[in-house]
């Protein structure tokens, strides 16, 4: 076997098809929710529950796509310290599910009131985040095979949301409560106008990069098919934002009809699948190969 066969090939990124690419996803899977729920009618889910057993599958997909994602970075983490491991995790999980930063600003928006009211009430999500990114992190060495990062997805899903989620709930929903004159009521209602769309759209661009860094960390350890790999990556992105099974469960309880609870729903899993479809095709163009020597196809990378 020849030396250009055994060296490990780099990754080459063509940046100005790159930044096209993340301004055309940006606006592409968000108009997904913006079409459904404003040409369409698509009734938001408000009655959408955030515990109970119609909201653990879901936690279970995150969970296991956390594991997973980190899987797949670990080579790139090799001698960082794992606090730092820990905080990449943690900001590109929070980033995917809008959580960082977009969530408090799009309810600043929305209520047009400028308090750390916002803030505060998107902290217990961080904090159980931050639970799972430091809890795939600390379990890596002892999920290698599919069927151990499964189990251990089980095992700390259930823990982190039967266990963990109650008591962080509970504590700031004391906090919430002892600062609720701080809250203002929503100022705008759906159809929605300039004051919320452009800040939506410009928010969103946060997921949409921290999904892009998330291909462009896991590519070279998805699968060598371009196929498969696509697939991977748009599951993973998919979990990891989510929702991935809430339309199917708020069937059950929402009151309203199969078809219209299922789109109500999924209409925010069809713009994470959009998300995780664009993502990987733009990866697809702009990602290349290059080895040690200099040599590589300039065609985009078909191979991994």
């Amino acid at each position: 076997m020849s030396e250009r066969q055994t060296a490990i090939p780099a990754q080459v990124i063509s940046w100005p098809k790159l930044l096209v690419g993340v301004l055309v996803t940006t606006v592409l899977s968000l108009s997904v929710h913006v079409v459904m729920l404003q040409n369409f009618h698509v009734p938001y889910p408000d009655k959408l529950q955030r515990s109970g057993w119609p909201a653990y599958p879901d936690w279970f997909c995150i969970t296991l796509a956390i594991i997973y994602l980190y899987n797949f970075m670990r080579e790139r983490f090799a001698g960082i310290s794992i606090v730092v491991r820990c905080l990449a995790v943690f900001v590109l999980i929070s980033m995917v599910r809008e959580t960082l930063f977009r969530a408090p600003i799009m309810d600043l928006a929305d209520t047009v009131s400028m308090t750390i009211y916002p803030i505060v009430k998107v902290l217990p999500k961080l904090l159980l985040l931050a639970i799972l990114a430091c809890c795939a992190v600390a379990s890596a060495p002892y999920s290698k095979s599919a069927w151990r990062k499964w189990t251990m997805a089980l095992i700390l899903s259930a823990v982190v949301f039967w266990f963990c989620k109650p008591v962080i709930d509970t504590i700031f929903g004391q906090i919430l409560k002892s600062i609720s004159y701080l809250d203002s009521p929503v100022s705008y209602q759906p159809p929605y106008d300039y004051h919320i769309e452009i800040p939506a759209y410009l928010t969103f661009l946060e997921p949409v990069i921290a999904s892009f860094v998330v291909g462009i960390l896991a590519w070279s350890q998805l699968s060598s098919r371009p196929a498969m790999r696509a697939l991977q990556l748009t599951l993973l992105i998919l979990l990891l934002k989510g929702p991935a099974l809430a339309p199917i469960t708020y069937a059950f309880y929402s009151g309203l009809d199969p078809v219209t609870s299922l789109l109500s729903v999924g209409q925010f899993s069809l713009e994470s699948l959009a998300l995780g479809v664009l993502t990987t095709a733009t990866l697809t163009l702009c990602i290349r190969r290059r080895y040690p020597d200099g040599s590589g196809p300039l065609a985009a990378d078909s191979v991994s």
